[in-house]
């Protein structure tokens, strides 16, 4: 399947994620203010993390899209996408610091399990989510939303790429 520019998905993969609020209060502003302050002081620094971010989005988008059909069954696709994703919030978290401590100890927790996270928006606090293969373990499952409740956190799991109507789970 081809991705388009106006229709990326006509059959989206269906794929679990936990959505991980940090109770943290983020402020769009003043992360575009911390972005532009730092591309200030090095240009060529923030235009290379920002053009990786956007080669990174590229290749998960051919990634989706291409294989949507056996992603969420295929550990080794599932692991590219993960890995993507990893990167994604070292750049986001480590050049462009627009993370929080919070944000990465979530992502942190994830790579325990064998997970992978990142921040969502704009960062600074938030959310987070973490994608999980369809035949996550219970007890995996169990273990890490525990551990994100007693950081404070709000877990739920939903799905992406549904459609008609979505089903939350508030953990």
């Amino acid at each position: 399947m081809e991705a388009s520019k106006n229709n990326i998905f006509r059959n989206p993969p269906k794929l679990r994620i936990l959505l991980v609020n940090t109770k943290i209060q983020r402020n769009t502003k003043v992360m575009v203010q911390k972005v532009a302050s730092h591309f200030s002081e090095n240009p060529c620094q923030v235009q290379q993390a920002i053009d990786e971010i956007d080669q990174l989005a590229k290749t998960s988008i051919e990634l989706l899209s291409t294989n949507c059909d056996i992603l969420a069954d295929d550990q080794l696709l599932f692991s590219k996408w993960g890995k993507l994703i990893d990167r994604n919030q070292f750049v986001l978290a480590n050049e462009l610091c627009v993370s929080h401590s919070k944000l990465d100890l979530v992502c942190k927790l994830a790579s325990q399990y064998g997970l992978h996270a990142k921040l969502t928006g704009a960062g600074g606090g938030g959310y987070a989510f973490v994608i999980l293969p369809l035949l996550v373990d219970a007890k995996i499952l169990q273990k890490i939303t525990a551990e994100l409740i007693n950081m404070d956190c709000s877990v739920c799991e939903t799905t992406l790429g549904a459609t008609g109507g979505v089903k939350i789970i508030v953990l």
